[in-house]
């Protein structure tokens, strides 16, 4: 048994020594290849290190190219957009990821942008009379379908044995929500800031946070994902706007004030307001990606792959996709390379 234990360690580190290799080979033929004219990167108004990076100018200057944005409302309407080719990369929900992986679209996680804390949540109306989950019974509750906040608000309700037959599931983006909500159409909402501060600001309260669900063993997260012939022909472009990615997550440790004012212009709010979304998400920065302290308490390809795979059991559960297709798919679906890249500029010794 020791003998086998050991040779399956020299195939693991064979094959990390492999996909290395192979990593930086690629990084080199892209280095001497053509570059596109420009880039096409898709975006929410969330208080994200994209938005952070975004502001800041830092894509363009680090890229040498024009970029254009393009910003979506949620996750399902990137997944329209990756197939026709739309958006080069993008941030996405992990619950819709999986629904794109699962469904055979040519991505791969390349960054963690977030795991999601208070800064989504199910918020109801103070004159609805919904103090506890069970009053949501014959009230209207909103969100985005095949989102990481219908996600939630579906683990929640299994959980706490609380029939959804007996409310109304509508399905909103947070802007069209946030309208509903100020006439009175809804009574609670499951979404994420900047709509969930609104609504709060408009008369609701928290009941629950994605936080308390993550304890629970069901958390969710933001992602940056690159389409697969995109990161595969130009993994230098990739690798600089994922380094972007990770010099916002250090300033916000940083220097906050900096990066809730980008996050403030991003999101037509005062810095305050932006700093405050900001505290209800965990922004990792490559180090800790790297040593996977937030997803799955593993490895970051491990842990990561495993809230794949749990996201898209849930949506085949739900009828939203065919079926969840075994781990390996969405395994093969991370691509660690460029946060390896990082992490080991940050090993090398200074002189």
């Amino acid at each position: 048994m020791k003998f086998l234990r050991t040779c399956k360690w020299q195939v693991i580190l064979f094959a990390v020594a492999v996909a290395v290799i192979l990593f930086q080979a690629q990084s080199s033929k892209a280095e001497s290849g053509k570059r596109p004219e420009k880039i096409v990167i898709g975006y929410m108004t969330v208080p994200n290190p994209l938005t952070v990076a975004k502001e800041l100018g830092w894509v363009e200057k680090t890229l040498g190219i024009p970029v254009e944005w393009i910003k979506f409302e949620s996750g399902r309407h990137v997944l329209k957009a990756i197939p026709k080719k739309e958006v080069d990369l993008t941030h996405i929900g992990s619950t819709p990821c999986a629904a794109g992986i699962a469904n055979g679209l040519p991505i791969e996680v390349v960054w963690v942008s977030a795991v999601i804390a208070d800064g989504e949540a199910l918020v109801v109306s103070k004159t609805a009379g919904i103090e506890k989950l069970a009053d949501l019974s014959g009230k209207k509750v909103a969100t985005p379908f095949e989102s990481t906040s219908h996600y939630a608000l579906k683990a929640v309700l299994k959980l706490s044995n609380i029939e959804e037959s007996g409310m109304e599931i509508v399905n909103m983006d947070p802007n069209q929500m946030l309208a509903a909500w100020k006439k009175g159409e809804i009574q609670a909402g499951y979404v994420w800031d900047p709509a969930l501060s609104d609504m709060v600001e408009n008369g609701g309260k928290i009941l629950l946070t994605s936080k308390e669900l993550a304890l629970r063993g069901f958390p969710t997260a933001d992602l940056f994902v690159a389409r697969k012939d995109f990161s595969e022909n130009y993994p230098n472009l990739v690798s600089g706007v994922v380094n972007d990615l990770n010099r916002a997550a250090e300033l916000y440790r940083s220097d906050p004030e900096k990066a809730s004012s980008a996050v403030g212009k991003g999101l037509g709010i005062s810095p305050e307001k932006a700093l405050k979304q900001m505290e209800g998400m965990i922004f990792l920065t490559a180090a800790e990606q790297k040593v996977g302290l937030y997803i799955g308490k593993l490895q970051w390809e491990f842990g990561l792959y495993t809230l794949l795979k749990d996201a898209a059991d849930f949506l085949e559960e739900e009828g939203a996709i065919e079926n969840s297709p075994p781990w390996p798919a969405f395994r093969r679906s991370i691509n660690s390379g460029f946060i390896d890249e990082i992490y080991r500029k940050l090993k090398r010794p200074k002189y």
